[in-house]
């Protein structure tokens, strides 16, 4: 038996798929009843069923996986070196957050292992699917573990030039929202790469307090790591973010100094690392946050809105990463942090 895989697209129509699963850096195999040998999880399309349809059904039946992010790698052909008789297929790459119960079906068990153990079911096929699926994790795109897009954006151009790709959680069908319970920006921003470092082999995380000069810290209005719930509100949308601080910029004189302190985190094969900015960086850049809402808006950054700097420009009057003259050093350590975190 032979193989070889192909660009994805390639050789439609498919009759079967293959699912390469990992769950926490670990190959997932299945054991089937019949067999005392191992093989990935995979089977016949049926009718009427799309590939990655098949994909997710195949990836349940034989393996109970209930969380994970599933993507398709590439095209393949299996074949009879004798008779050339083969059949065509599509390969996914599954990372598996959670394992259930298994459903009833031919599969016995699974296990996962470090390598590919010597007793495969089809050991022509599966060490060639795996070595695509090694060359592709070198280049796979690391997922920045926000919904919010300017973030997406801000990495994207702090880490520009390194040839990195990006993705995001609604890219990979991701639904699941870690807990934000940690008690600074840094701590919650590693419990957020923990969870999403469970679907992809890198994953980049954000978060941050927003801190006025003129309030205590246990000040009720304070919004500290609660920007978007300040005093334990339902999750305000950005226009209803814009409304709250105004107002709350008017009870403070019309405009307050104030300054974002912000953690980054980093899981990259199963091992988080975290970046946290200096109290004195983050007052080097403060900035007025004003009870006036410019009409214009950056979805994902709605207090630009109202927010000006010492100099009485507005935020939205430039580029924000090219603006701020006075962070040039912090986004420089932070950059160092991600080139060496994500290596």
């Amino acid at each position: 038996m032979l193989c070889k895989t192909y660009p994805l697209g390639t050789l439609e129509p498919y009759k079967y798929v293959v699912i390469l699963s990992q769950v926490r850096g670990k190959i997932l195999l299945s054991r089937h009843r019949q067999r005392m040998t191992w093989e990935t999880q995979g089977g016949h399309i049926e009718p009427g069923e799309s590939c990655e349809q098949a994909a997710r059904r195949e990836l349940f039946e034989e393996s109970g996986a209930r969380r994970y992010a599933l993507r398709p790698l590439c095209d393949y052909r299996a074949w009879d070196e004798q008779t050339g008789e083969g059949a065509n297929g599509q390969v996914f790459a599954a990372r598996i957050a959670e394992l259930g119960q298994m459903p009833e079906s031919e599969m016995a068990e699974t296990r996962c292992f470090d390598a590919l153990p010597e007793n495969m079911t089809y050991p022509a096929i599966t060490p060639v699917l795996f070595e695509r699926l090694w060359a592709d994790e070198r280049e796979e795109a690391v997922l920045m573990g926000t919904t919010n897009p300017a973030k997406v954006r801000y990495f994207e151009t702090l880490l520009c030039g390194l040839g990195l790709r990006f993705t995001t959680p609604d890219a990979l069908g991701i639904a699941e929202e870690p807990p934000e319970t940690g008690c600074t920006p840094e701590e919650n921003a590693r419990i957020k790469a923990a969870l999403y470092g469970q679907y992809a082999r890198r994953a980049v995380c954000a978060d941050s307090g927003l801190y006025f000069d003129a309030l205590a810290l246990d000040d009720a209005r304070q919004p500290g790591l609660n920007i978007r719930t300040p005093g334990g509100c339902a999750r305000l949308d950005d226009g209803q973010m814009i409304e709250h601080y105004a107002a709350l910029a008017g009870e403070l004189g019309g405009r307050a100094l104030a300054y974002y302190l912000d953690g980054v985190a980093v899981c990259a094969d199963g091992r988080v690392s975290g970046f946290s900015a200096t109290r004195e960086e983050a007052r080097a850049s403060g900035f007025l946050l004003t009870d006036e809402a410019d009409a214009r808006r950056v979805p994902g950054w709605p207090l630009d809105s109202l927010s000006r700097r010492l100099d009485g420009t507005s935020f939205l009057d430039a580029a924000r990463e090219s603006s701020e003259d006075i962070r040039a050093p912090y986004r420089a350590r932070l950059r160092a942090f991600l080139e060496e975190a994500l290596r």
